[in-house]
């Protein structure tokens, strides 16, 4: 759990960085995920997909989503980026790291803070089997399931899976999920709009300029 975490915090703070350099609609959610894959060892070493019994990322090899539909990788991360605000998901996107608390309004908590929602690793929660933890399972059904129908399921939901963790990574870089005494979740929130035009962030220094 801890080791994960730390993962999360690193990676949280590269999408901190990578958005205050990035044009606004460069980071729109699936967008956003189809340039992490692209930028990821499935896409830079060709080794990991081979060695998986998988065609190289650019051959657009297609595995089934939920509804059936045959998806390449890249765009079951982006199905995965998107269906992660369907319904009431979207009440698990908080996270306040000062006072350890999610998205709360008059001192109710409405969901589970972002990190336990997204890695599921302390506890499991109704309606959840998008997680982190459920990205794992599915991956080692792919690996050792009989059926090759079945393994392929598995590894349309392994990456649609890690696509949601990936919404959640990104929402970490936003100001109005971690004020979690506010319920914006858009990319028009005011907070939103003042950071990506006033806020530069050099990659070399790390310093905020405005």
């Amino acid at each position: 759990g801890n080791y994960y975490r730390s993962r999360f915090a690193e990676s949280l703070f590269n999408a901190v960085a990578a958005r205050a350099k990035c044009d606004r609609q460069a980071i729109i959610i699936d967008a956003g995920s189809a340039v992490t894959v692209e930028a990821s060892v499935l896409k830079t070493d060709s080794t990991v997909l081979s060695n998986l019994g998988l065609d190289p990322l650019s051959t657009k090899q297609k595995f089934p989503n939920p509804e059936g539909d045959e998806k390449t990788i890249i765009e079951l991360f982006q199905d995965g980026a998107a269906f992660e605000d369907n319904g009431i998901r979207a009440r698990n996107h908080f996270y306040d790291p000062v006072h350890n608390q999610p998205l709360t309004v008059g001192g109710v908590s409405l969901g589970n803070t972002s990190p336990d929602w997204a890695l599921e690793d302390r506890d499991t929660y109704l309606f959840q089997s998008d997680s982190f933890r459920s990205a794992h399972q599915a991956f080692l059904d792919a690996l050792t399931l009989q059926a090759s129908s079945e393994r392929d399921k598995a590894f349309g939901h392994t990456f649609q899976a890690l696509g949601q963790v990936i919404h959640h990574i990104q929402d970490m870089a936003q100001p109005q999920h971690v004020l979690t005494t506010t319920t914006s979740h858009c990319l028009s929130c005011p907070l939103t709009l003042h950071s990506d035009s006033n806020i530069r962030v050099p990659m070399s220094t790390g310093s905020k300029t405005t």
